[in-house]
C-alpha cells in the first residue's frame, strides 16, 4: 500500500473563491445572530422537525425564485418594444435577486443550525421527552381499578 495524498486543484478565479468564502462567513454570522439573539429558536430534536423547517424555508425560496422569473419576463417584454424602458425591469430584477439571496442565506443558516442540533441528538443523546419517559418508568405505578359502583 502506497502512501499518497490526493489533492484537488481549485480552478476558480480568486474573486469566485472570495465570494464563496464571504457567503460562508455571512451564513455563519446569520446563524450566530439567530442562535444568540433575544429569542433563540428551540432545538431541533428529530428529522421530522428538520424537514418541517426545511420545507418552510424552501417555500420562501420558491416564492423568491418566482419573483425573479416574473422580473425576467418583464425584462423580456422590453426587448420587443424599443420605446419601453428597461431600467425599471432591471431594477426590479436586481431587487428580487437580492431578496432571493437574503432568503437563501437565511435558509442556509437555518439548515446549519439544524445540522448542529441533529448531529448532537443523533450522536449523543435523547430528546427531553424521551429522557422524561425513561425516568418516569422507574416511578410508574399502575392505577387501582375503579369500582363500577362509584359512577
Amino acid at each position: 500500500m502506497s502512501d499518497y495524498e490526493q489533492t484537488a486543484l481549485d480552478m476558480r478565479l480568486e474573486s469566485e473563491r472570495t465570494i464563496a468564502e464571504n457567503i460562508m462567513t455571512t451564513i455563519k454570522f446569520v446563524e450566530a445572530m439567530t442562535v444568540d439573539g433575544d429569542n433563540p429558536p428551540s432545538k431541533v430534536w428529530n428529522r421530522h422537525e428538520a424537514y418541517g423547517i426545511a420545507a418552510e424555508r424552501f417555500s420562501a425560496v420558491n416564492g423568491a425564485i418566482k419573483s425573479i422569473k416574473g422580473d425576467m419576463e418583464q425584462l423580456l417584454r422590453t426587448l420587443a418594444d424599443p420605446n419601453y424602458p428597461a431600467l425599471e425591469a432591471v431594477s426590479s430584477l436586481c431587487n428580487s435577486s437580492a431578496r432571493a439571496a437574503n432568503i437563501i442565506i437565511e435558509m442556509a443558516a437555518e439548515m446549519q443550525r439544524t445540522l448542529s442540533d441533529l448531529y448532537t441528538y443523533e450522536t449523543v443523546g435523547k430528546t427531553p421527552l424521551e429522557e422524561l419517559a425513561e425516568s418516569a418508568e422507574d416511578d410508574f405505578e399502575e392505577a387501582d381499578p375503579a369500582d363500577a359502583d362509584e359512577y
